[in-house]
């Protein structure tokens, strides 16, 4: 199975989350981290749980305009 890890601007100025959706325009997610700093360090805190991703940019993911907060994305093949 296919999870998708995304990166999402969070309530708080300059923060962002990372979470766990079976795609980036299924409606809610399975888990949310806390908030991260910056986009970087939201990035590393789903690394250091997934291993290393492959990032790509939330229009080239093909997110829709409903969730326009999604930043960036990542797939993760599952066993």
């Amino acid at each position: 199975m296919t999870v998708t890890i995304i990166i999402t601007r969070d309530r708080q100025p300059r923060s962002f989350r990372w979470g766990i959706r079976l795609g980036a325009n299924q409606p809610n997610e399975l888990g949310l981290s806390r908030a991260e700093g910056n986009l970087s360090m939201a990035r590393r805190a789903a690394e250091r749980v997934f291993g290393p991703l492959q990032w790509q940019d939330a229009e080239q993911a093909g997110v829709d305009e409903r969730n326009s907060y999604i930043v960036q994305v990542a797939k993760v093949e599952t066993k």
